[in-house]
């Protein structure tokens, strides 16, 4: 689990400008929506990573925290 957390941080941080879906997360990755939708929410209320909501499309997007 940490290795999965550690591969996200590190694909956002080498992104910061970009915000992604979960699921285009874990197309890039390679991971599965939910091990990748658990480890945001983790990572999220760890403060490491930021999550917004696209307005005309209400699709979630996460970035990393700056």
């Amino acid at each position: 689990e940490d290795s999965f957390e550690q591969l996200i941080l590190d694909y956002l941080k080498e992104h910061p400008n970009n915000a992604y879906t979960a699921t285009g997360i874990g197309h890039i990755l390679s991971i599965s929506f939910r091990v990748v939708a658990d480890t945001l929410l983790k990572l999220e209320s760890q403060g490491l990573v930021v999550r917004g909501v696209e307005k005309d499309t209400n699709i979630t997007l996460w970035q990393i925290k700056i």
